[in-house]
């Protein structure tokens, strides 16, 4: 079974959704206003990017990638969605952005492009995707020039696997955290996360990764970890009782309950 063929039909129906769907998730309307959909954190933990080649892995519909063009990067985006794609050239047209975008399986870029990059990025909604964890890391490492570093903010594990008890107030373990298989966990369609009245009519499969799953990926690589980061806060309101914060993350009410998020820095070696 094709799982990679399958979860781009997913991908291509999402981002038809997320063109259109409201302020919300996807500001797109904000963004073309000259907005960046990247955040304080990601600004902070990135640092002064001008001038800098970045390689954006995972990019969909290319917000994040033609954000760090407006930031004065040179950004190539990479996303298995050809909708995405077609979106995020539009997005870059209409936006007066100059960004490269490239449709293709991330674990066949090489065949499409070769070049070396100061960063190589991936941010929110990554880690579930990649069926070889340590394959992506590889694959990172080889386009960061010396001295380069990988970069990504995704959501944490511990997230991944917790869900909403009836009550709508406390959470329960959903799933196991560990991978006991290679097999990836089948997704029935279900509604968009950027606009939950609307079904995206396709399935998916995702695959679970534990952080020391990902931090060992990084570690089997020629990179040095140089920091990991772990947040109380995520990019939209997965769970019930989340309020959204000044800088427009979402947050439990009730205090800080488990990691939501997590950003880690790795230097090529």
């Amino acid at each position: 079974m094709s799982y990679s063929k399958t979860n781009q039909e997913h991908w291509d129906a999402a981002a038809t959704i997320h063109e259109n769907s409201p302020k919300g998730y996807y500001d797109i309307e904000g963004f073309k206003n000259g907005g960046l959909s990247l955040k304080r954190t990601h600004i902070d933990e990135l640092g002064d990017i001008r001038g800098k080649k970045i390689l954006h892995l995972l990019c969909h519909i290319g917000l994040d990638t033609l954000s760090l063009a407006r930031l004065g990067a040179e950004v190539v985006g990479v996303d298995i969605s050809p909708k995405s794609i077609e979106i995020a050239k539009k997005l870059a047209s209409e936006s007066n952005l100059s960004a490269t975008f490239i449709c293709s399986n991330v674990y066949e870029i090489t065949k499409l492009l070769d070049d070396k990059f100061d960063i190589v990025f991936a941010s929110h909604g990554v880690i579930c995707w990649l069926e070889d964890i340590k394959e992506f890391m590889r694959i990172a490492e080889g386009y960061l020039k010396p001295k380069g570093y990988f970069y990504m903010m995704d959501g944490h594990p511990i997230s991944m696997i917790m869900t909403n008890e009836p009550n709508g107030k406390d959470l329960k373990v959903e799933r196991p955290y560990y991978r006991y298989s290679n097999e990836p966990i089948h997704c029935e369609p279900s509604e968009d996360y950027a606009n939950k009245e609307v079904l995206v009519d396709a399935p998916t499969y995702e695959w679970q990764h534990s952080l020391s799953d990902i931090i060992n990926a990084v570690c089997s690589s020629n990179m040095r970890l140089e920091y990991l980061h772990e947040f109380p806060f995520c990019d939209d309101n997965y769970y019930i009782n989340m309020e959204k914060d000044s800088e427009g993350w979402w947050r439990f009410k009730s205090g800080d309950m488990i990691p939501l998020m997590f950003s880690l820095k790795a230097t090529k070696l």
